[in-house]
């Protein structure tokens, strides 16, 4: 048998002439059996397997505890396919949070059965946001760490980064529920995610019906006026004007301007024979017809005169206060320059008041700027009213054949546009279930598991062992356990 002897001092004595019986007989005594340990540790196994148990156990709960205290909402990505440019098909301006409005949300809770109360309200949040945008940061953000960039760079990567994300993110919208908060399970909130959407598009469509183009309304010509007829030009004429504003909204819409009638005819087409018809034929059918002594053409050139008068006052008066305007600019810029001439330190002992003027100057130069604006507009309109005027006393007669074709021309036209209209309606009508479509099924985000899990096991069934082997060395032996140590 193998002994540990704790007591070496005297095996280097020099008197190596000393016989083992000499030794102190208490020297065994202090010594420790590498064999007593294991069969004592062998003794106590079941302590020993059941401690790092106990641990591992422990911290399984934890793990889980942990995880379901922790927020995890599951999230649903949506394409906006029925979205151009923040608007609706209707026009109207499109924002995220329509999809969390209040009438979306009461019809969302009434369809799933749970109360619509803030804790519902609060546990769905919708915001734009693209898969691909932590890639989008990653690639900025490693163009940014790059050494001696200047400000023109850095201001260049950031407007890139801006158009990029704003490019990914102004269609594509993430909706995020917090099922635990709610109480659901797993299944249950992804279906809430997936209805949430289909709320939206219905209040929406129904209620705001914003997949009808409002500005095409009562844009459809629904009678034929005869041109040889003085109130029949004049509401050709009319015909013609509501003509191009719906046409002009066909060709703004993306989704509309390449409509396409059965005979091919596209929204350019129409506006293209339009002008046309207004330059050869309607202009001079108007100045032939209201050159009539009638009382109809002596009450429409009446009309045209006095807008003529009302828009020279509109004018008028923009002259006077763009002069007024001037006057008090004129008068802002002698006075700060006199000042700084006269006295050296006025600008710096009364800086807040300069700051002022300097600001109050600039918004009367934009408003000057608008007032230009509105003017040149009221001229322009001026000199369309004189045209009439001018057609009208320089009348001529026109053959009967030019009247046919000019009827003719008319008629197609309308035809045309009201087919481009049908069109245009079909199209909307087949959008409608179209407002978006989801990007994949929802998942639950965050992690299911925490990533160090396995190193917590590990550790605890590690420290659950040393604990054991050290409670099974120091605690006391049971009288048989000793019995069978000493017979060991």
């Amino acid at each position: 048998m193998v002994k540990i002897c704790h007591l070496t001092r005297y095996l280097l004595e020099p008197e190596m002439s000393q016989t083992t019986s000499q030794m102190p007989d208490n020297l065994f005594e202090d010594e420790i059996s590498l064999t007593d340990i294991i069969v004592r540790l062998w003794k106590r196994r079941g302590l020993i397997v059941l401690l790092p148990l106990l641990c591992c156990g422990a911290t399984l709960i934890w793990l889980f505890l942990s995880v379901t205290q922790s927020r995890t909402p599951t999230v649903h990505f949506i394409d906006l396919t029925g979205i151009e440019k923040s608007a609706y098909p209707s026009g109207a301006p499109f924002s995220v949070q329509d999809l969390v409005a209040p009438e979306v949300l009461a019809h969302l809770a009434d369809r799933v059965g749970l109360e619509n109360n803030s804790d519902f309200r609060e546990a769905i949040s919708v915001s734009a946001y693209s898969p691909s945008t932590p890639g989008i940061l990653k690639k900025y953000d490693q163009n940014l760490s790059r050494s001696n960039l200047s400000t023109t760079e850095i201001d260049a990567i950031n407007a890139a980064l801006t158009e990029e994300l704003a490019r990914t993110t102004e269609r594509t919208v993430r909706i995020s529920i917090d099922g635990r908060a709610l109480g659901l399970s797993q299944v249950q909130t992804e279906e809430l995610a997936i209805l949430l959407p289909e709320s939206w598009m219905q209040i929406f469509t129904t209620k705001y019906r914003v997949l009808d183009n409002t500005k095409l309304e009562s844009q459809a010509i629904l009678a034929i006026n005869q041109l040889d007829q003085s109130l029949g030009a004049l509401e050709a004429s009319r015909d013609v004007a509501s003509m191009e504003g719906g046409v002009t909204v066909l060709t703004e819409d993306g989704r509309l301007a390449m409509l396409r009638t059965a005979t091919g005819i596209t929204p350019a087409d129409v506006q293209r024979r339009l002008d046309d018809f207004n330059t050869v034929y309607l202009s001079a059918i108007l100045s032939r017809n209201l050159n009539a002594s009638d009382a109809l053409t002596q009450f429409y050139v009446n009309d045209i005169e006095l807008k003529i008068l009302k828009v020279d006052e509109q004018i008028n008066g923009l002259k006077q206060t763009i002069s007024d305007i001037t006057d008090i600019l004129a008068s802002q810029r002698g006075s700060s320059l006199s000042g700084q001439r006269g006295d050296s330190v006025g600008l710096s002992g009364n800086a807040l008041g300069d700051i002022v003027s300097l600001a109050n100057q600039a918004s009367l130069s934009t408003y000057l700027t608008e007032l230009f604006d509105a003017q040149k507009i009221l001229v322009a309109e001026r000199s369309d009213l004189r045209v009439q005027l001018n057609k009208i006393t320089d009348a001529k007669n026109l053959p009967a054949d030019f009247m046919n074709t000019a009827q003719n021309r008319y008629e197609g036209i309308i035809e045309e546009y009201n087919a481009l209209l049908t069109r245009a309606r079909e199209m909307n009508r087949q959008n409608s279930s179209e407002l978006y479509h989801a990007l994949g099924a929802p998942t639950l985000t965050g992690e299911i598991w925490p990533p160090r899990a396995p190193l917590y096991l590990v550790l605890s069934i590690l420290i659950g062992g040393f604990i054991a082997v050290i409670l099974a060395l120091i605690l006391p032996v049971r009288a048989k356990d000793e019995d069978g140590l000493a017979t060991s």
